[in-house]
């Protein structure tokens, strides 16, 4: 049941594909007596599809329920990251980020994403730090994001 996927969601229907996806919608939506229970991997593939989609927000909750149940999921996590990012969830994004970093520290993309985090809140030494480490890893930074981060590096702090 858990390779094919379909679930509810708000009464619509997002088809994840699988010729027996209604069996999951119902199961994950109604917890049906006598069926499994729903795994990490569930949650993923329905976090996965939203993402898929670029329904980020609608995401989140799935992917932050699969990655509470399979804490040491490196693709759940990633995804979570990706998706706190783009729903302008900075902190959080960066925590993620820096879990995955731990078991990969060098990891140039994820330092990428640090940098990123750090500088959409503020904390430009922190991402000029994490940007220098992701360039030196041979990660692609875009030009206009180190013209930006130099910009505000380099400009002068009031107190």
């Amino acid at each position: 049941i858990h390779e094919c996927g379909v679930l509810i969601r708000q009464h619509r229907w997002v088809v994840l594909g699988g010729v027996s996806a209604m069996v999951v919608a119902w199961f994950m939506a109604f917890r049906v007596p006598g069926a499994r229970a729903v795994r990490a991997r569930d949650y993923l593939m329905a976090g996965d599809a939203y993402t898929r989609t670029e329904r980020y927000t609608q995401a989140v909750p799935y992917l932050e329920r699969a990655v509470s149940m399979a804490p040491g999921d490196s693709f759940g996590r990633g995804q979570l990251m990706w998706a706190y990012y783009r729903v302008d969830r900075f902190d959080e994004a960066a925590r993620q980020a820096e879990h995955l970093l731990e078991s990969d520290p060098q990891n140039g993309e994820l330092h990428r994403m640090l940098a990123l985090c750090h500088y959409f809140t503020g904390r430009f030494e922190t991402a000029q730090r994490h940007c220098d480490r992701a360039v030196s890893l041979g990660a692609s930074v875009h030009a206009g994001f180190l013209e930006a981060l130099a910009k505000e590096h380099s400009a002068p702090r009031s107190r």
